[in-house]
């Protein structure tokens, strides 16, 4: 007879199958939109491939990207518009990333500056730190660019290799550095036109380029005029725009270094203007100012703000970059108030004047704090501007004096004389 034994084995704890990890999305306060959705199983060290189209809104707020911790003090994964996006490697358990959300209402006035040192490597050269940036608008007539730029080292596997602020997908605009002979030099669009004098590492040079639409005007360096070769750019049309990374090419060409200090204006720049005003820091408000990246943190180390004050603002949204990319940044001066005069946004008339001062500005002024002062500093008159616009001087005794608009933290003044 046979005997049958039954062999019974308790196992207490979890029977982990493969395949059963999951990608879940948490639109994490989003008030319009759908998150994501990966309907796909994962094994432990398999990989899984970040959503990089966000259908989320936020009213008041920018996406900025992916973190595992619904507060941000997790990892960041930064999908990538012009890429298949980030990966991550599934561990042990299922992920949820959380999206992330900022705006650019405070700001912090430690003067800041990002360095593009790399950093985090997510998949593929397309998701190298760089900042993101959306259509800007066309330059039909004209375009000035400047920046403060820092290298810390040089590419030089071709001669463009150096991006400091460029188009996707085309040359239209395209400023970097590139190799000659052992030098790094100030590029536009390339091979287009570039100059003669070599940039150095590891210090703070200003670049600025003046394009119209007989091709590029002026290039300066600190300030002072730069010979350069070639000239075939025009003012660019609206396409997207990206800071410190070329991602159209095969090879990776990378900023290796600080980047401060972006300003690009709709007219063309004088020398005057670009000597008077390169190592100053802005109001925001003046006379062309189309996008003014200061890079002075706001309360989102992910976005990067836009800080002038003439209209539409271009938000950055920071790539695979971490809060330590934040470093201190160039240092610059303040306006002062003959920088004011020549930099105002508003006109007085007349001037000279008898009795009255009326005013036109670019910007909306009523009910903004005015001062008038003497040559003194004394405050001789101060008010808010009334719908009018028209401020009485007539009781005021004849000299010079200075007219000072109060614009939140921003002041404009004018140069006023009563006779």
């Amino acid at each position: 007879m046979k005997k049958i034994i039954i062999l019974l084995v308790l196992f207490s704890g979890t029977i982990t199958c493969f395949g059963q990890y999951h990608v879940y999305y948490d639109g994490n306060g989003n008030d319009g939109g759908t998150p994501p959705v990966d309907t796909n199983t994962y094994s432990t060290n398999d990989t899984a491939m970040v959503a990089w189209e966000v259908p989320l809104t936020k009213t008041g707020y920018t996406f900025a990207c992916w973190n595992t911790q619904s507060d941000g003090s997790g990892v960041n994964y930064s999908p990538d518009a012009y890429s298949s996006g980030p990966t991550l490697q599934i561990q042990n358990s299922d992920v949820t990333l959380y999206a992330q959300w900022g705006n650019c209402s405070q700001t912090n006035a430690t003067n800041y500056a990002l360095n593009f040192n790399e950093g985090q490597f997510m998949g593929n050269d397309d998701t190298f730190e760089s900042v993101m940036i959306g259509d800007l608008p066309n330059f039909i007539n004209a375009i000035t660019v400047e920046a403060w730029i820092n290298p810390s080292t040089f590419d030089t596997v071709e001669g463009h290799n150096n991006p400091v602020i460029l188009k996707f997908y085309t040359e239209d605009v395209y400023i970097g550095l590139k190799s000659d002979g052992g030098n790094h030099i100030l590029s536009w669009n390339g091979w287009d036109a570039y100059g003669s004098t070599d940039i150095p590492a590891n210090q703070w040079t200003h670049v600025a380029f003046v394009v119209n639409n007989s091709g590029l005007q002026a290039m300066y360096i600190n300030g002072n005029p730069e010979s350069f070769t070639g000239s075939t750019a025009t003012p660019p049309t609206s396409i997207d725009w990206v800071i410190g990374n070329m991602t159209w090419s095969a090879s990776p060409y990378r900023w290796h270094g600080m980047i401060d200090e972006i300003r690009i204006w709709n007219t063309e720049r004088t020398a005057s203007e670009i000597q008077n005003f390169y190592d100053k820091k802005l109001n925001g408000n003046e006379q062309g100012l189309v996008i003014y990246w200061d890079f002075d943190k706001s309360s989102a180390t992910q976005l990067l703000c836009d800080h002038n004050l003439n209209g539409t603002t271009y938000t950055g949204v920071l790539r695979n970059m971490e809060n330590t990319d934040w470093v201190t940044g160039v240092p610059l001066q303040p306006l002062s108030i003959k920088d004011n005069i020549n930099n105002n946004h508003f006109t007085v008339y007349p001037n000279p004047t008898q009795d009255i001062i009326k005013i036109t500005s670019d910007n909306e002024i009523i009910g903004k704090e005015y001062i008038l002062q003497n040559i003194l500093g004394s405050t001789i008159k101060k008010g808010e501007l009334n719908a009018n616009k028209i401020i009485s001087v007539k009781e005021i005794k004849k000299g010079i004096y200075f007219l000072t608009i109060l614009d939140n933290t921003n002041k404009q003044t004018q140069k006023i004389i009563i006779q």
